[in-house]
């Protein structure tokens, strides 16, 4: 009886161990994805093409600050959370 349960305990063993490495490799890259937020489409209009670069810049910034702050908090019903303009964060409030 104990040699028939031999191979299945091999069987079980391989497959725990590749589960372990393939999950083991995944986490940093979830971690990593947490922090980066991408698709933030900005579209500005200004008097010069750097005027509007640079609004844009500062638009995506805060689009894509709000998300993540939204994303690493929790909701409680209580409403979203509401970050302090990009310039507050690149000069000090």
């Amino acid at each position: 009886m104990l040699d028939r349960l031999k191979p299945i305990h091999l069987l079980a063993g391989i497959m725990t161990g590749i589960f372990v490495l393939v999950s083991g490799a995944a986490v940093p890259a979830l971690a990593q994805d947490l922090y980066t937020v991408s698709g933030v489409h900005v579209d500005e209009k200004a008097d010069s093409a750097t005027k509007a670069r640079d609004v844009a810049l500062a638009s995506g910034q805060h689009a894509a600050f709000s998300r993540l702050i939204n994303r690493l908090t929790v909701s409680d019903g209580g409403g979203r959370v509401d970050p302090r303009s990009t310039h507050d964060y690149q000069y000090g409030a």
